[in-house]
């Protein structure tokens, strides 16, 4: 999973502002591996059989029979 945390890393800094300048410059001593990882895990990030999922909202909240309703 290297290869999608570093890109993960590159997608984070640039959502935070950093331009292709500013990462060229931290290219060599930054370990983008390790920075992905991070916000990896800060996201929710999951590993699927689909690849790199993230949870963008909650989860719908389970809904419960209500007793005393049948279908009739």
């Amino acid at each position: 999973m290297s290869s999608n945390e570093r890109e993960y890393a590159f997608a984070a800094l640039g959502y935070a502002g950093a331009g292709d300048e500013i990462l060229e410059m931290l290219d060599g001593f930054t370990d983008f591996d390790a920075l992905g990882r991070s916000e990896m895990e800060a996201d929710g990030v999951r590993e699927t059989s689909f690849g790199s999922v993230r949870r963008l909202s909650a989860p719908w909240p389970r809904q419960e029979p209500e007793l005393g309703q049948t279908m009739g």
